[in-house]
């Protein structure tokens, strides 16, 4: 009986690791977990600095650093030459960033670009949604994404250029 008990707690803690499972309209929906070594789950791209890219997965074959930010956000501008740096910096080795600004409108974020200049893609997750699959604690939230589509890396909080260099580096990058 106990070892019943102990495989299925083991079990348990397996499933959730694997899968997150938010609560959606009355039903449990299961998706990817953004976790490393998990399949990034795929959110849709809406973007006038990504002609011909309507989702996520539409990115593979490069490395996507995905990162979800607001404009209020003081922890967001902080990082924000951080990124901006290494987008410069990695673009051409097939890297891009991906922000995905939560919860407000283009006017909000080309009055934030006008202010903090910046020039990788964003998209916007009006509703949330997006922000809600990969765990939505807090913003700023960074997910990088290998040529796959498989999560290597998740940073819940402020990032720095050097831990994104760190990871690129290990990942086969070549410092510019």
């Amino acid at each position: 009986m106990k070892r019943g008990l102990l495989f299925s707690a083991v079990l348990a803690s397996f499933v959730a690791s694997c899968v997150s499972v938010p609560y959606e309209e009355g039903q449990i929906r299961i998706q990817p977990a953004p976790l490393p070594g998990r399949p990034a789950p795929d959110f849709a791209i809406d973007s006038p600095d990504l002609p011909g890219v309507e989702k996520l997965s539409d990115l593979r074959g490069q490395v996507v650093l995905v990162n979800f930010w607001a404009s209020w956000c003081v922890f967001c501008q902080r990082e924000l030459p951080a990124l901006e740096s290494i987008y410069q910096s990695y673009r051409d080795q097939g890297f891009v960033v991906v922000g995905v600004n939560v919860e407000e409108g283009w006017d909000e974020v080309e009055a934030f670009r006008e202010e903090f200049p910046f020039s990788f893609p964003i998209t916007l997750d009006s509703d949330a949604q997006t922000f809600r699959a990969y765990w939505g604690t807090g913003i700023p939230g960074t997910f990088i994404i290998d040529r796959n589509g498989f999560v290597v890396f998740v940073r819940l909080g402020e990032i720095d250029e050097e831990t994104i260099v760190a990871v690129l580096t290990e990942m086969g990058f070549k410092n510019p």
